[in-house]
C-alpha cells in the first residue's frame, strides 16, 4: 500500500491556492475594465455596457429663449416654461475683484463670468441645462468631444482643466452628473453612452461669438426636479427676510432657486456656499454691517445667516445704488443683473457714468432695459442669469398664489 509523501500538498492545499490565485486575476481584471482610457474612435465592449434608472433623453437640446422682436414687446408676452422646470444652482467661474472704498458693495455672489481669454472652453451649469462653449479654432472635433464624455463622466468637476485632461478615467464612482444626464431614457454611466450623446450635441451645437472668437455652443439638458417641497420648507424664512427687505418674495424665490435649488449646503467651486450663493470672501462690508455679524463661510451655510445677506444685498442695490430708477420693472431687471453681474458693469452698459446710466435707463421703457443687458451685456452668464430668473419669478407668482 503506497504511503503519502510528507511533502506532498494535499487537495484541499491544491483547492486554496487555485482560489487565491483566482481571486488575484479577478482583481486585476475588475481594475482593468474600472479604468478607461479615452479613446473617441471606437467604444470597447466594457465602454458599451449600460444601466437602467430614470427617464428622458435629450428631445429638447435647446435652452428656453426669450426674443423681444420689438420695443413693444413686455415682459407679459415672455413664454414661460413647463412648471415642472424648476433649477438648479449656477455655478461661478472666477472670483471678482475687490471694489474700492466707495464704490458699490461687491455682490457676494458675484464672480466674472467672462471667458478667459486663453481659455479654449468654459461652461455654466444651471438647475435645467448645462452649457458648454468651446473654442472652435483651438478645440478640433474629437477634442471637442472628449470634453464633452470628461464632463458627463467625471465623478467631480472642480475646473476646467479637468476637461482639457487626456488622462483616463476611473469609473469605480458614479459621475458628477449621475441620475441628472439622460441618454435614450438613461443615465449616462458609461463611455459609448458619453460619446453617443456628445456626437449627437455637437450635431445640433450651434456657433457664438464671444470675446472676438467663434464658439460652438452646446446644450446639455439636465432631468429636471421638483423644487415644490424644497420651495416651501423655505418659504417662511424668504417670506422674512423679503418683508424686511421690501423685496418681493417671488422674485428673490426665483433667485434661492436659480442659484442654488434650494440646496443650503451647496458649495460652487468659485467657493460660493449656501441658498443664494454667497461669496465668503467679497461679501460687503455694508451687508455684514447691516447684519451685525462676519460673514464667514462657517456663517454662510446656516440657511438665515445666508438668506438674510444675499436679501441685504439686494436691497442695498434697489433701495440705494438704483433708487433713481424710477420704473420699478427696470429697476428688479437692474437688481437681477447686478447680483450675477455686478452693478457697476450693469450701469456701464448705459452711461460712462452712474448718474448718466440712471439718467438714460429713466428715458427708456423696461422692454429696452431688458432688452440691453440680456442681448447686449459682455458676461454670457448674467444674460442667461437675467432670462432665468425673469421666467422663474412670474411662475412663483403663479404658483404661491395657487398653493401657499
Amino acid at each position: 500500500m503506497m504511503t503519502k509523501s510528507r511533502h506532498m500538498p494535499t487537495l484541499p492545499m491544491y483547492l486554496l491556492l487555485g482560489s487565491i490565485a483566482w481571486s488575484a486575476l479577478s482583481v486585476v481584471g475588475l481594475a482593468a475594465f474600472l479604468v478607461w482610457h479615452q479613446d473617441t474612435d471606437g467604444p470597447t465592449a466594457a465602454q458599451s455596457m449600460n444601466v437602467s434608472a430614470l427617464v428622458r433623453g435629450v428631445e429638447d437640446l435647446s435652452p428656453v429663449s426669450l426674443p423681444l422682436k420689438s420695443e413693444e414687446n413686455t415682459a407679459a408676452s415672455i413664454k414661460m416654461p413647463s412648471e415642472s422646470r424648476f433649477s438648479q444652482s449656477v455655478e461661478r467661474a472666477q472670483k471678482p475683484d475687490l471694489k474700492k472704498v466707495g464704490d458699490p458693495p461687491v455682490n457676494p455672489a458675484q464672480v466674472d463670468g467672462k471667458i478667459a481669454s486663453d481659455a479654449p472652453l468654459d461652461y455654466m451649469v444651471f438647475g435645467d441645462e448645462i452649457i458648454v462653449l468651446l473654442d472652435t479654432a483651438r478645440l478640433d472635433e474629437r477634442a471637442q468631444q472628449r470634453v464633452l464624455v470628461r464632463l458627463m463622466l467625471l465623478p467631480e468637476l472642480k475646473s476646467v482643466e479637468q476637461l482639457l485632461d487626456t488622462k483616463g478615467i476611473a469609473l469605480l464612482r458614479l459621475p458628477n452628473f449621475y441620475g441628472r444626464i439622460l441618454w435614450q431614457g438613461k443615465p449616462v454611466r458609461y463611455p459609448l453612452q458619453a460619446q453617443q450623446m456628445a456626437r449627437a450635441l455637437l450635431a445640433r451645437a450651434r456657433p457664438v461669438q464671444e470675446l472676438g472668437h467663434t464658439w460652438r455652443e452646446v446644450h446639455i439638458p439636465l432631468k429636471e426636479v421638483a423644487y415644490h417641497d424644497r420651495a416651501v420648507r423655505w418659504h417662511d424664512l424668504i417670506v422674512r427676510e423679503s418683508r424686511r427687505n421690501r423685496l418681493d418674495v417671488a422674485l428673490v424665490s426665483a433667485i434661492v432657486e436659480t442659484e442654488s435649488g434650494y440646496r443650503p449646503h451647496v458649495k460652487s467651486r468659485s467657493g460660493a456656499v449656501g441658498l443664494m450663493q454667497v461669496m465668503p470672501k467679497q461679501a460687503a462690508q455694508d451687508v455684514m454691517k447691516q447684519l451685525g455679524k462676519r460673514l464667514d463661510e462657517r456663517a454662510l451655510l446656516n440657511p438665515e445667516t445666508n438668506v438674510a445677506a444675499g436679501s441685504a444685498y439686494l436691497a442695498l442695490l434697489k433701495h440705494h445704488y438704483l433708487a433713481g430708477v424710477k420704473n420699478p420693472r427696470s429697476r428688479e431687471y437692474l437688481m437681477v443683473a447686478s447680483y450675477n453681474g455686478g452693478i457697476n458693469a450693469v450701469l456701464k452698459q448705459f452711461g460712462k457714468t452712474r448718474e448718466q446710466a440712471i439718467a438714460r435707463i429713466n428715458r427708456l421703457k423696461p422692454e429696452q432695459v431688458y432688452r440691453i443687458i440680456r442681448y447686449q451685456f459682455p458676461r454670457r452668464e448674467t444674460r442667461l442669469y437675467l432670462e432665468k430668473v425673469v421666467q422663474r419669478k412670474a411662475r412663483y407668482q403663479q404658483w404661491w398664489q395657487q398653493n401657499v
